[in-house]
């Protein structure tokens, strides 16, 4: 193995993709937008009402999902609904 600018690289991976030769064309026609995109997350420190919080607790543990998680769905429902209505 081979170590450029602290990244391991495998021989093995490394010759493919020298070797590698672009397509002039490819075939997107069944891929999905968004597939592999994950949101990045920042963390916060926020103050919340505690019956805001248990009520979330509750819903999320009723649903098989983090709290947290779910707040973080509603909120950005509520954006998404404040965008749409803004334009």
């Amino acid at each position: 193995m081979k170590t450029n600018n602290d990244i391991i690289i495998d021989n093995n991976e490394y010759e493919f993709e020298k070797n590698f030769v672009m397509k002039d064309e490819y075939d997107f026609s069944n891929g999905v937008r968004g597939k592999h995109y994950k949101p990045i997350k920042k963390t916060v420190t926020m103050r919340l009402d505690s019956i805001l919080v248990e009520y979330y607790k509750d819903l999320a543990s009723s649903q098989g999902i983090g709290y947290q998680t779910l707040i973080n769905a509603t909120l950005n429902k509520v954006m998404q609904e404040q965008l749409k209505n803004a334009q």
